[in-house]
C-alpha cells in the first residue's frame, strides 16, 4: 500500500520486507529516492518476523490521522493486528507503536472473529468525519470500525462491523447469500474526506461497495 497526500508522510508497506518506508517529500520527488526513516524494523538492513511495539510481521496497509498524527499500520496475514504510531513528537527509524488492536498485547499474533481480534487485516482507513478507524479485517469478512474519540487501549474491542450480523461472526456468503450487507475477502478502503462515503474493494465478490459511513 502507499499512502501520500498533503498532510500526511510519503509511506509504503513494504510487505515482504515486513516493513513501512517513509519518504520525505516536501522539497519535491526525485527518481529513486532512498527512505528517509523505516519503521517496523530497527535498520533498513534488517528483516525480522517476530511481531513486538517495534516489529511488525508483514505490513499491508496504511492511514494517517493528520491532526494527532498518528500512522495506523495493517499488520496483515500474519500479525492479525493494527497498529497504531504516534508521529507527532517526531519519527525515529524503528520507533515503538504507541497502541495495538486485534491483539492483547504487541508479542501476539492470534486469529480470532471477536470484537478485539482479528483475521489478515489488509487495509486501513481514518474517518475524520467520525473520529473512527477502519480496519479491512480480510478473512473475517468484515471491516471493523473502532471509536478514536478517546485514546484507544490496546486490545480495544470495535464498536461496529459492516459485513457481519454481529462482531462474533466471519461468515464467507456465496452465491444468492451475497447482497449489499455482504462482504467477500474486503482488501482495499478508501474514504472521502467531504462527504465520508466510504469505498470497501471486495476480492471475493469481485466489486466495490461505495456507502455512507454508519455513525456510531
Amino acid at each position: 500500500d502507499l499512502l501520500t497526500g498533503a498532510e500526511a508522510p510519503a509511506g509504503v508497506a513494504d510487505q515482504f520486507n515486513a516493513r513501512v518506508l517513509l519518504f520525505d517529500i516536501t522539497a519535491g520527488v526525485t527518481r529513486q529516492p532512498p527512505a528517509d526513516f523505516v519503521l517496523g524494523q530497527t535498520g533498513f538492513a534488517l528483516k525480522d518476523t517476530v511481531p513486538t511495539d517495534v516489529v511488525l510481521a508483514g505490513p499491508h496497509g496504511l492511514d494517517y490521522d493528520p491532526v494527532r498524527e498518528w500512522l495506523f499500520v495493517a499488520d496483515g496475514s500474519t500479525g492479525n493486528r493494527v497498529l497504531i504510531f504516534d508521529l507527532s513528537a517526531g519519527v525515529s527509524n524503528g520507533m515503538a507503536a504507541a497502541t495495538v488492536l486485534g491483539q492483547a498485547d504487541f508479542a501476539s499474533m492470534l486469529t480470532a472473529t471477536s470484537a478485539a481480534g482479528m483475521s489478515n487485516p489488509l487495509d486501513t482507513a481514518y474517518d475524520a468525519i467520525n473520529d473512527d478507524l477502519l480496519d479491512a479485517d480480510a478473512a473475517n469478512n468484515r471491516v471493523l470500525v473502532f471509536d478514536l474519540a478517546s485514546t484507544p487501549a490496546n486490545g480495544q474491542a470495535a464498536a461496529f462491523a459492516y459485513g457481519q450480523p454481529d462482531l462474533d461472526t466471519g461468515t464467507q456468503y456465496i452465491g444468492a447469500e451475497r447482497s449489499i450487507l455482504t462482504l467477500g475477502w474486503p482488501g482495499g478502503l478508501a474514504i472521502h474526506p467531504v462527504s465520508g462515503l466510504l469505498a470497501i474493494a471486495q476480492e471475493d465478490d469481485d466489486r466495490v461497495l461505495l456507502l455512507l459511513p454508519f455513525i456510531i
